[in-house]
């Protein structure tokens, strides 16, 4: 019984719609000053214009105040979007885990020509760490892939020409590995999974091929079958 831990480590409308809102005050605070007008009310779940998903954001953050902006908030994001507090609520509503989405620019640089915030290893770790001593099981998801699993906002950035060979899975099999071996040691992490949504236009033997080298690198980096489970 889990929750999901959505919009901490991998932005999407709804449960990062107040961090969009923010950046966007901001954006426009540097644009117009402080005395600029406020911005209309969005509708639920609707993100500010131009703000479509995490890569986007990042493009408008450098656009208006540059990486020293774009650092800024985003470290102030992850170190604050959920807190002991909020896992202390999970525990009291009766469930024992929770799921915790990452786009692998948490874990390595960003290719040429991504503006993603990243890596923040640190902030994952401390994520990590909370959970943990809130003695709730962790369900780890490598939810954006290099180069994206599909062309959707999930992924973290939207690309209406992406097809299945930008899907860059020998980079997502080296960091599920990454992953394995940086918290083989953690008690709580009791699942991964290796891939969110998989588009129906990768071939099935490109799919299956990622799906068998990522076990064998998660298993092989410490997490056995009698401890993690692997979600594919």
């Amino acid at each position: 019984r889990e929750a999901n831990l959505g919009g901490w480590f991998l932005l999407e409308p709804g449960p990062a719609s107040p961090f969009f809102d923010t950046c966007h005050g901001k954006i426009q605070e540097i644009r117009l000053g402080p005395d600029a007008p406020e911005a209309p009310k969005l509708e639920k779940r609707e993100n500010p214009p131009g703000m479509d998903d995490e890569h986007s954001l990042c493009q408008a953050l450098q656009l208006a105040g540059g990486a020293d902006l774009q650092r800024q908030m985003f470290e102030e994001h992850r170190a604050s979007h959920y807190t002991a507090e909020t896992m202390r609520r999970i525990v009291e509503t009766g469930l024992n885990a929770v799921r915790l989405p990452v786009g692998h620019w948490v874990l390595q640089e960003p290719a040429q020509g991504e503006a993603f915030q990243g890596p923040c290893c640190e902030a994952l770790d401390a994520a990590v760490d909370q959970i943990a001593e809130s003695g709730l099981q962790l369900l780890l998801d490598l939810h954006g892939a290099p180069g994206g699993e599909n062309g959707e906002r999930p992924c973290g950035r939207t690309d209406p020409s992406w097809n299945w060979e930008k899907w860059r899975s020998n980079e997502a099999v080296s960091i599920l590995g990454r992953l394995a071996a940086r918290y083989c040691g953690k008690d709580c992490i009791t699942g991964i999974q290796v891939c969110n949504e998989p588009a129906e236009s990768i071939p099935v033997t490109r799919l299956c091929d990622f799906y068998e080298q990522a076990i064998e690198v998660i298993r092989g980096n410490g997490m056995g079958p009698e401890k993690v489970a692997i979600v594919l």
